[in-house]
């Protein structure tokens, strides 16, 4: 396991100002989960907040699911246990306003784009009659990489129409949010 560990250290460089992603693949029962862990739970220190989820895959596949994954990754980025979400859509908006303080590496708009397919599509290119709501989605989380991962996610296998309901939903949301901020 060290060797393992050293390994994976190695490949994060955590000391770069840079987003790091490593993959760790193999047949079922060999240990990724575990190595994945201890990696964390080394690491966690590091960092303001964090959150291993396990089992993602197989815990997105409903709305509800994906909005609890949702809610325990914003409790422990944001390092507080009372986050309690509606919706993905307020999620999504909590994300862009609770961690747009903290430093957080942008996008640029092709890897954004191509990040937001990955997860919306798990392409790296959206399907053709997708690609101007996938460039209005990208632009609405303002190339924030978990906020791009999120919303990816969450649309991912819906309907072009179920896709227009959201944005309007998002927008509208984030529009009340200003005016109340506005007031104050």
């Amino acid at each position: 396991m060290d060797s393992h560990l050293k390994e994976l250290k190695s490949l994060l460089k955590i000391h770069l100002d840079d987003i790091r992603m490593v993959g760790i693949y193999g047949p079922g029962g060999i240990g990724k989960t575990t190595t994945a862990k201890v990696v964390y739970n080394d690491i966690l220190c590091q960092f303001d907040g964090g959150c291993f989820l396990e089992d993602v895959k197989s815990r997105s596949r409903f709305d509800k699911d994906r909005l609890q994954l949702l809610q325990e990754l914003l409790r422990g980025i944001l390092v507080d246990p009372n986050v309690e979400l509606i919706n993905i859509n307020e999620g999504i908006n909590m994300i862009k306003r609770r961690l747009g303080s903290k430093r957080v590496k942008v996008l640029s708009n092709e890897e954004a784009f191509q990040l937001f397919s990955r997860h919306a599509f798990r392409h790296n290119t959206p399907k053709e009659d997708f690609v101007d709501m996938s460039k209005c989605m990208v632009n609405y989380v303002q190339g924030l990489p978990l906020a791009i991962k999120v919303l990816g996610s969450f649309l991912y296998g819906m309907a072009i129409d179920e896709w227009k309901t959201v944005l309007g939903k998002l927008t509208k949301e984030e529009q009340e949010i200003d005016s109340v901020l506005k007031i104050s």
